[in-house]
């Protein structure tokens, strides 16, 4: 019901399997954008994949995935992306490990012990523009989910989070914290100041101290300024792994409309024009070209190189060819901000 309301929302994103008069299986395809440097890339983001338990290991899950996928080709979505706790299941389908997990995991005792600088408060509706803005601010230039005035407001209106607190500093939003449960269970935490993050580290190491938890850990990718702060103020791990479960896949769809979308920010990056490479997107592989040097690429080291989790050295090909790679798809951050995960 709370779906119903999504911003343009169509229930032809839910795809059905049906069997003996029922609903036996389910997958839905949700559309976003992604942001890829000054490209926008729409995207399915793939969910909710399930099959009922009499009808399982029949093949009626694959069936209605290839199904989503043609549905999100005719819509428009140049990518399908989508998390797993199951190993093996997705990649006969043609998804592949895109970027890893990452991780800011600190003492709970030794946050609780921080002074709080700034107050800090419940967040209501009318905090949207500068929440907004602060992620734009802090996110838009990495690999991220676009979201617009309308899916912000969606979020703030109907989304069930126990835990959304903003940071005010001389009257101005510098921070914000949005979480599923108060010891930052699935957290989302954005920051601009020094102060902000010290102010929402000490109140989550008093939580997690009172629900009896040792450690506070975030979603936060590498780059971000909270992991800066944090070596400021405590002593903190930064996890960065890749896994068969939990993780992160994607798959092209729409391979000349994805290899459009991206050729004007590729074209960009590397000062290059458009003819004097070729990137030829096929549906299982990748050429990528320039002069006589010429790469041949699987999809499931293509999309990691795009996003910037596969540095090109660790490919086995000759010298010419990883110094092509690296000029076409530059190291970049790639993560989805808690409050997108679908």
């Amino acid at each position: 019901r709370r779906l119903q309301t999504y911003p343009g929302f169509d229930y032809a994103w839910y795809r059905l399997g049906w069997q003996d008069n029922q609903v036996v299986t389910n997958v839905i395809a949700t559309p976003f954008k992604l942001r890829y440097g000054s490209a926008e890339i729409p995207f399915g983001g793939i969910g909710a994949v399930c099959t009922h338990p009499d009808y399982q290991r029949r093949g009626y899950a694959s069936q209605v995935m290839n199904d989503a996928r043609q549905y999100m080709l005719e819509r428009g979505d140049l990518l399908a992306l989508l998390w797993t706790g199951l190993d093996g299941f997705y990649t006969p389908l043609g998804y592949h490990n895109i970027w890893p997990n990452h991780a800011l995991e600190f003492s709970a005792e030794a946050a609780a012990k921080l002074e709080a600088p700034l107050p800090m408060r419940p967040s209501t509706p009318a905090d949207t523009p500068q929440m907004a803005a602060l992620y734009e601010q802090e996110w838009g230039h990495r690999v991220a989910t676009i979201r617009t005035p309308e899916i912000w407001q969606w979020r703030m209106n109907t989304d069930p989070l126990d835990y959304l607190r903003v940071v005010e500093e001389d009257g101005k939003i510098t921070g914000y914290i949005a979480a599923y449960d108060s010891t930052g269970g699935g957290a989302e935490v954005i920051v601009s100041t020094l102060a902000a993050a010290q102010t929402i580290m000490a109140e989550a190491g008093r939580l997690c101290r009172a629900a009896g938890h040792e450690t506070v850990s975030w979603g936060i990718p590498p780059d971000d300024r909270l992991i800066y702060d944090a070596r400021r103020l405590l002593n903190p791990v930064i996890h960065t792994y890749h896994a068969s479960k939990q993780a992160w896949m994607g798959s092209v769809i729409n391979p000349d409309g994805l290899r459009d979308a991206l050729l004007p920010e590729i074209m960009a990056v590397s000062g290059l024009d458009k003819g004097e490479f070729v990137l030829d997107i096929q549906a299982n592989v990748v050429n990528v070209q320039k002069d006589n040097i010429l790469v041949q690429l699987h999809h499931r080291d293509f999309l990691p190189l795009l996003f910037g989790s596969l540095p090109p050295f660790t490919l086995d090909i000759q010298k010419d060819g990883i110094e092509l790679l690296s000029t076409l798809f530059p190291p970049r951050v790639s993560q989805l901000a808690q409050w997108d995960w679908f």
